[in-house]
């Protein structure tokens, strides 16, 4: 899943920016919490692309404050609904208290079986691919050179 135009939405409407992004989130809360009832078994969700970090750093700092204030207030409910949370991108771009706290969601929730969920701030939509279930064979097309070595 990728979320984009947020902030449009939000401006479209006469809110901050900001607020677009906050419903996003809540959004894709509420994707995590039905994807298992409809049969999704993995889920991707592309958070924060490395062109983000053009945006203003009053909006930056806002996006990396709510993925900090989510993985807060959702691993608690993620562990309660079975869900695996893997963040995958650069880490090295984000602040050291997220990065503390993508470490402890993903300890917390490690054992996870129900919906393994997968955020990924600051990469580029270059290096993406992805696989419906990472327990899947990966396609002939998918070598080791052609592809970051956690997608296969």
């Amino acid at each position: 899943m990728i979320s984009d135009g947020n902030g449009r939405w939000a401006t479209s409407r006469g809110l901050p920016r900001s607020a677009g992004h906050r419903a996003g989130a809540e959004t894709a809360r509420r994707i995590i919490e039905a994807a298992p009832r409809l049969g999704i078994h993995t889920l991707t969700l592309f958070a924060l692309s490395s062109a983000n970090w053009k945006r203003p750093a009053a909006e930056v700092g806002g996006i990396l404050r709510l993925l900090h204030e989510y993985l807060l207030t959702e691993t608690e409910h993620s562990i309660e609904q079975g869900v695996r949370l893997s963040i995958i991108g650069r880490r090295d771009r984000v602040p050291p208290t997220l990065r503390q706290a993508i470490a402890d969601s993903e300890a917390a929730t490690a054992r996870g079986t129900r919906l393994p969920s997968f955020m990924l701030p600051a990469v580029s939509t270059k290096s993406l691919s992805f696989r419906p279930n990472p327990s899947a064979a990966c396609s002939p097309k998918c070598t080791a050179a052609a592809r970051p070595k956690w997608i296969c």
